[in-house]
């Protein structure tokens, strides 16, 4: 996996992909590439991937959503997990229903997420007085189908892997495939504690055979961007589960992981240590052996 590109590029860029389908490249700021968005315009319907993070990262989509489709607002707010860039930005949406797992449900109905979300809205320049927590209009347990008119998004529970809500979401007509974090593109991605579910998550886009895959984070990629995901976590669970099986508590791993294939990546060295943990508990050595 090659590094993505890092021209700081503080505002959202809006990638045609096809007549019905714009990207929204999250800004880059720094190492960090925020999260992406996509239009997906249809004939009865327009529906939007994902949230972003602030209202301000929201209103270009909104507008350019309502443009292609001349002017009709937009109708759904699809959600590829809870986590908060790629949900608070949902005000922007009046209006729209936002569908996504009930794993997506259950996390923004948390009290201790809203707090925490409430917070972090405030910290990016938002008024707390006014501030609304996302929350899921439409739950699935497992598949959902949103038929746009002539152009239909199929979306799949596969969480927790990434995060407890991964979803992924398919457009047949078009070939794509929404990976959300299970593909950080060029980046070191954010491990937490769960990689069987998150190979397959991988497994499942890779079987739809998509000609484009649209990352959580990074650039648009081909089918390729799967296996190149993957052989990063193997080499991850690799190194980790040699140093712990002879011996290393988890700190010590944290220390000696080399994975010098992926160490220069964007995010490598924040999410490295982060990532080490999250697979000394995915392999079954909870944190009680650091």
């Amino acid at each position: 996996m090659q590094p993505h590109p890092l021209d700081p590029h503080p505002e959202v860029r809006l990638v045609p992909v096809s007549p019905r389908v714009t990207v929204a490249y999250g800004p880059v700021t720094g190492e960090r590439w925020q999260a992406n968005a996509t239009i997906v315009v249809g004939d009865r319907a327009t529906a939007v991937v994902d949230g972003m993070m602030t209202p301000e990262q929201t209103a270009p989509v909104r507008a350019e959503a309502e443009r292609l489709a001349g002017g009709r607002p937009v109708r759904w707010l699809l959600l590829t997990h809870a986590d908060p860039d790629h949900v608070l930005g949902r005000v922007t949406f009046q209006g729209a229903a936002v569908v996504g797992s009930a794993r997506s449900a259950a996390t923004l109905r948390d009290p201790a997420v809203h707090d925490a979300y409430a917070g972090m809205a405030a910290r990016l320049g938002g008024d707390p007085a006014s501030f609304a927590m996302p929350e899921v209009d439409v739950a699935f347990d497992a598949r959902a189908t949103v038929d746009l008119g002539g152009v239909t998004l199929e979306g799949v529970s596969v969480g927790p892997g990434h995060s407890d809500s991964d979803t992924l979401w398919w457009c047949p007509e078009e070939r794509i495939a929404w990976s959300g974090d299970q593909v950080f593109h060029g980046a070191f991605p954010l491990v937490r504690t769960n990689l069987e579910n998150w190979f397959a998550g991988l497994d499942r886009l890779a079987a739809w055979g998509p000609r484009v895959v649209v990352p959580g984070h990074g650039p648009l990629a081909g089918p390729e961007v799967l296996d190149d995901q993957r052989r990063l976590l193997e080499a991850l669970a690799t190194e980790v589960g040699d140093l712990l099986r002879a011996g290393a508590t988890v700190d010590e791993a944290v220390a000696r992981v080399r994975l010098d294939a992926y160490r220069d990546l964007p995010m490598a060295g924040e999410r490295l240590p982060l990532a080490v943990r999250g697979a000394a508990v995915a392999l079954g050595y909870g944190a009680e052996t650091a």
